[in-house]
């Protein structure tokens, strides 16, 4: 459900990025003057061993040799393959050389991300990146150094989340490898997440995680969609599956509201304490009654039920938020994706709050 972005260098140019990063970090010391959140340069160390880990066992896809792989893997690179090519000709995404490796990795999530807020507030403590912006999350190659990275953050006050994350985005600057992390995904939620990349390739803004993972997550959720009608394959979500996650979703959104709405009253301190583990507590009794109205077994309960916080509905929000909204913006243009990406490009350089109005009508808007 969430993914990272990081923007390191492929295999062949590991000599190059040798020298690239040196300039990054004196690039790193101006930069930091300017952002509290700035990561230091141990954080990009981890980040080039932990990259360089994945190239060296990433092979084109061509050059693989298939019978090595089990048959789930030869299915759903066959998939990969299929799915990048329908959308870089029908969904106008980028054409390069993304996803067209497979890395063999040896280990369930190829990151951990850590998402932080503090005890009374839903906005996240960013971490700022020279190509990237500022993101919601700080990811690790090693859960062990994202724990680590937690704990230092509990100890001075925060709340803290770390969430295994199977797949992430160079956005563009580099071609990325199709991940076995990514393989154990159903074939929906693969394509899914494919889609999902490249629409971060083809728009991403600076400094604005929900724009972006909400604008993603419409494209991939359009996208399937429109895969599955031309391929003639039943939705594995139609029906009661999809209305499953549509009323999760809202469940999830309106307590993220509903928490928002009492950190910004001028209830005291205490009061505010109270009902906060009470809303935490009601999400899990709210689930449990919304499960019992549906007809089959919950996908989520594992997702559910662990412990939740301000960072974790601050993670969700970040790639649902503004979902509906971009929708809107899919019908507004009559599903012609060339009209929606254009739009979105011409508001890429306006301040949040103007992105927002700008592209979608005020009355409407999510907040």
């Amino acid at each position: 459900m969430l993914r990272n972005v990081i923007s390191l260098a492929q295999r062949r140019d590991i000599a190059y990025f040798a020298m690239l990063s040196n300039i990054n970090l004196i690039l790193l010391t101006v930069f930091c003057f300017l952002s509290s959140g700035c990561v230091g340069p141990g954080f990009y160390v981890q980040a080039v061993r932990g990259h360089a880990e994945v190239l060296r066992n990433t092979t084109s896809i061509k050059d693989l040799n298939m019978a090595s792989l089990s048959k789930v893997e030869q299915k759903k690179i066959k998939l990969v393959v299929a799915v990048r090519d329908f959308a870089e000709k029908q969904l106008l995404l980028p054409s390069n050389g993304s996803f067209h490796s497979y890395s063999k990795l040896d280990k369930q999530f190829v990151v951990w991300n850590v998402f932080a807020t503090t005890p009374f507030s839903l906005s996240p403590k960013n971490s700022c990146f020279l190509v990237a912006g500022c993101v919601p999350y700080r990811g690790f190659y090693s859960k062990a150094a994202a724990e680590k990275y937690s704990r230092k953050l509990a100890d001075v006050g925060f709340e803290v989340y770390v969430a295994g994350i199977d797949a992430y985005s160079t956005l563009g600057w580099f071609n990325d490898p199709l991940l076995s992390t990514m393989i154990n995904r159903s074939d929906e939620s693969l394509a899914e997440l494919i889609i999902h990349e490249l629409a971060h390739q083809k728009i991403y803004v600076k400094n604005d995680a929900v724009f972006n993972e909400s604008f993603a997550t419409a494209i991939a959720q359009e996208g399937v969609k429109r895969w599955l009608e031309l391929t003639k394959t039943p939705s594995e979500k139609r029906g009661d599956e999809q209305r499953k996650e549509e009323e999760l979703t809202a469940l999830i959104i309106n307590l993220q509201r509903k928490i928002e709405q009492l950190y910004n009253s001028e209830k005291k301190l205490q009061e505010k304490r109270v009902l906060k583990k009470d809303y935490f507590k009601n999400l899990r009794t709210d689930y449990e009654t919304l499960k019992d109205s549906w007809e089959t077994d919950s996908p989520y309960d594992n997702y559910m039920y662990e412990p939740w916080n301000n960072p974790k509905l601050m993670a969700f929000g970040a790639y649902h938020q503004l979902v509906p909204n971009f929708r809107q913006l899919i019908e507004k243009y009559d599903g012609d994706l060339s009209k929606v990406y254009l739009a979105v490009e011409q508001v890429k350089n306006l301040t949040s709050q103007q992105r927002r109005q700008r592209l979608f009508l005020t009355e409407k808007l999510n907040r």
